[in-house]
């Protein structure tokens, strides 16, 4: 009997010993908490040479992964994850030991980040928090996206394009450090070409943008007042040094640094040169950084935002009086809702089209920016939208509203107008650009039965260089502007046999 007993006590110590041993096994397990990405602080290098902490947010690229190894066994695993989402990245691990690395490899330049980190942990609980203190030996160049035509690197003896931020605010590129690198833009007003050389130093945030600075011109008249609303805006290039810093781990004492400031500064040109008189010039200068969630509602000044068409293009916004437009000719090959817009050359097939299409100058598929496309009126008027959703084609009243804020027919036209003659045939007569708006004299495509109606046209593509054209939203109007007058006018076109086909400036709803 006894001995009965005995066993009977043995098994349920046994199972006893069993089940905790279960239920040991089942907590030697833990989560492992891994934090976002942390790079020691970017400094912004202002153009009076001071440092101040940059508030740029870095891009990574959409797939990394974290290698971890358990210090005693030797087994490894891996944590694969998107390090521009928010939040933590998780992994379940057996309690012990364990180093890990992240390497996020780059070349001389990058659209992304790249970084190294690692470190070690001890895992012994339900969970723990595991920071990714990262380091990178490269740095940033970030271009305002305003007044650019074009803009891209040159490091060492290669060119790279900028990449561009999904809002389209900015353009940027990571760079490699203790690589003398040039930044070459040419901006969308004067076609002007702008250089900038520096040395690239790992952890520095280099910003430039394309500014108008003002500055009082003398009247014609002698007699008359100076308008504080009609500036000239000279050359003043900006070329920044950087201050020695200590924790630099590039060597900041190279006397040949690129970066350091140009002694000898080009004067402001003389306001009588034809290539500079009359003109809103603009500088490359250099300085703080900030992202502008709103519009600046600063009147005739181009706002801090940018509206994008379907096609996925940004625009810049530009406020004039209490309007707000489109900074570029639309070229977008898709209406608002989604659907495709074809693109179909100019012929006489066009006569007799049914719903819209869009062609570039001549059919040259490169023919785009800044001219945009050319829409028939069936695309301008088509209920889906040819604008941006919540933007529209400018009525007639829209068109007087602006007309009338910029002086008056007689003087609006010289006021939009691109002031070179690289965009508009000589002399580009009353041309300064003073509302920013910056048309282009990029002619229209007309097909007609009826070539007597329209004197001095040769084929579908006509007055390049000498008149531009916008459609408005009211009836058979559109708005034009000439190379040879500084006036605008709202045109009515002839209807019967005629198909035409003008470019498209946008204006919010």
């Amino acid at each position: 009997m006894k001995n009965h007993i005995f066993y009977i006590v043995a098994i349920l110590l046994l199972t006893t010993a069993c089940r905790l041993g279960d239920e040991e096994r089942e907590d030697s397990v833990g989560d492992v908490n891994f934090q976002p990405i942390q790079v020691d602080q970017f400094m912004l290098v202002g153009e009076d040479s001071t440092l101040n902490p940059s508030e740029w947010r870095h891009v990574f690229p959409t797939f990394a992964r974290i290698n971890i190894n358990h210090v005693h066994s030797g087994q490894t695993h891996q944590l694969d994850f998107d390090p521009n989402e928010e939040g933590v990245y998780t992994i379940e691990l057996p309690f012990g030991a364990y180093t890990y690395t992240l390497q996020i490899e780059g070349g001389t330049t990058e659209d992304f980040l790249p970084v190294e980190a690692s470190g070690s942990f001890v895992l012994t609980g339900q969970s723990i928090n595991v920071p990714l203190d990262a380091t990178t030996e490269h740095g940033l160049v970030t271009l305002r996206n305003q007044y650019v035509e074009t803009a891209q690197l040159v490091v060492g003896e290669n060119n790279y394009d900028l990449g561009l931020l999904e809002s389209g605010e900015h353009y940027y590129k990571y760079v490699r450090r203790s690589l003398p690198t040039q930044l070459q833009i040419q901006d969308n007003v004067n076609l002007s070409n702008f250089e900038r050389n520096f040395t690239m130093r790992s952890r520095r945030h280099y910003h430039f943008y394309l500014n108008t600075p003002p500055v009082q011109q003398e009247p014609d008249d002698p007699s008359q007042p100076v308008d504080p609303t009609d500036p000239i805006y000279p050359i003043n290039p900006i070329d920044p040094g950087e201050p020695e810093d200590p924790d630099d781990p590039d060597d900041p004492s190279d006397p040949d640094d690129p970066s350091d400031p140009d002694p000898d500064p080009d004067p402001d040109p003389d306001p009588d040169d034809p290539s500079t008189g009359q003109v809103r010039f603009v500088e490359l200068a250099m300085g703080g950084f900030s992202y502008e969630e709103r519009p600046l509602d600063v009147p005739g000044q181009q706002v801090e935002n940018f509206v994008q068409d379907a096609d996925g293009n940004s625009y810049r916004i530009i406020r004039i009086g209490n309007q707000y437009w489109m900074g570029e000719n639309l070229r977008t090959s898709t209406y608002c809702n989604g659907d495709n817009i074809p693109e179909e050359a100019a012929s006489n097939d066009w006569l007799s089209l049914n719903s819209g299409v869009y062609t570039r100058f001549n059919g040259d598929q490169n023919f785009g920016r800044p001219y945009g496309y050319y829409y028939t009126q069936e695309a301008a008027q088509d209920s889906r939208g040819l604008c941006p959703c919540g933007w529209k084609i400018p009525s007639n009243a829209d068109w007087q509203q602006l007309i009338t804020y910029l002086g008056g027919n007689a003087a609006a036209g010289g006021r939009m107008k691109n002031p070179t003659t690289d965009r508009w045939k000589y002399p580009n007569t009353g041309a300064n650009n003073e509302s920013g708006f910056n048309a282009v004299g990029g002619g229209w495509v007309t097909v007609t039965e009826n070539p007597d109606q329209y004197p001095g046209i040769a084929g579908p593509y006509n007055w390049l260089y000498e008149r531009g054209a916008w459609w408005s939203s009211t009836g058979n109007y559109f708005a034009q502007l000439y190379y040879n007058r500084a006036e605008i006018r709202l045109e009515e076109f002839y209807v019967a046999g005629t198909a035409n086909a003008f470019t498209v400036r946008c204006i919010r709803e």
